[in-house]
């Protein structure tokens, strides 16, 4: 079996014009995505990346994590997500730990990214969005500098291929690299997707940070596995996921305790913003049978 990179040109294939990622203004297809993920995929090995080498991402959620999580996926590339409540000196030891030598930032996060400078021997660091930062490459001309149109690269990912490196929290010392493969993600598919009937049709507002477990597999890689779609906020605003809610759709959606309470304490809540939502998951801690 291929790898998880393979779900997109399947995709492409069955429902090009089917609506897969949402943010803010930006709204791509099954087609669209895959094209960029291609596009993207050309890029890195430009770069001279190779299959098992690292890409760390320091980033709020974007349209770019998902497609450097799938480009990487098509290229064997190993992905570090990277949390952007750390402190430098806690970024360092990620990016030191897990061999990581080329960095994607955030344009929003530059100072946090300039925090690195002197403690990670990085060879590149590529900025995604604007205003460009200074001393990176921009991830929009580099996507700009690959046609549409050249063959999608055929590597040769399994299920066997590590693509993850999530680290740990390190509350009793440091943080540990726990390195998942590609087919963790299809067995976590997998099994949502049979436990919750997950379909097509199904539309997920994804609240949770990408640099967190819980925001790539709840439920972000399994609505691309399924073909569903996933509307991307870029970091948690009660207002605004209030908002989301009741605009586009929300048929799922997962959250921690505290999501949930800051939600229901907000003047603009009510039962309505859930009235398209079929099934809401709790997870972190424990829920409380007030809340």
């Amino acid at each position: 079996m291929t790898g998880i990179g393979s779900w997109l040109t399947r995709r492409e294939f069955l429902t090009p014009d089917k609506e897969a990622l949402v943010e803010g203004e930006t709204r791509l297809t099954y087609k669209a995505l895959n094209r960029s993920v291609n596009r993207l995929s050309r890029a890195l090995q430009g770069m001279g990346l190779e299959k098992g080498d690292r890409i760390g991402i320091l980033s709020t959620n974007r349209v770019e994590f998902v497609q450097l999580l799938m480009a990487a996926a098509k290229l064997g590339l190993m992905v570090v997500p990277l949390n952007w409540r750390l402190t430098p000196s806690e970024l360092a030891f990620n990016l030191t730990d897990s061999g990581t030598e080329t960095l994607f930032l955030d344009a929003a996060l530059a100072e946090l990214g300039k925090g690195l400078e002197g403690q990670v021997p990085l060879k590149r660091i590529v900025a995604l969005g604007e205003p460009r930062v200074s001393g990176t490459d921009s991830y929009d001309e580099l996507l700009a500098s690959q046609s549409e149109d050249e063959p999608e690269i055929r590597s040769a990912p399994n299920l066997d291929s590590p693509h993850i490196i999530m680290y740990t929290a390190g509350t009793t010392g440091r943080p540990k690299g726990a390195v998942l493969t590609q087919g963790a993600s299809f067995w976590n598919a997998l099994n949502l997707n049979l436990a919750m009937d997950f379909t097509s049709a199904d539309r997920d507002l994804l609240v949770l940070p990408l640099f967190h477990i819980g925001g790539i597999g709840l439920f972000t890689l399994p609505m691309l596995y399924v073909g569903g779609t996933v509307i991307l906020q870029r970091t948690f605003d009660p207002a605004r996921t209030l908002d989301l809610l009741r605009k586009e759709q929300i048929s799922l959606f997962f959250g921690v305790p505290a999501i949930f309470l800051v939600l229901i304490q907000h003047p603009d809540f009510n039962a309505d913003a859930f009235e398209t939502v079929r099934l809401v998951m709790s997870g972190g801690a424990p829920l409380p049978v007030s809340l």
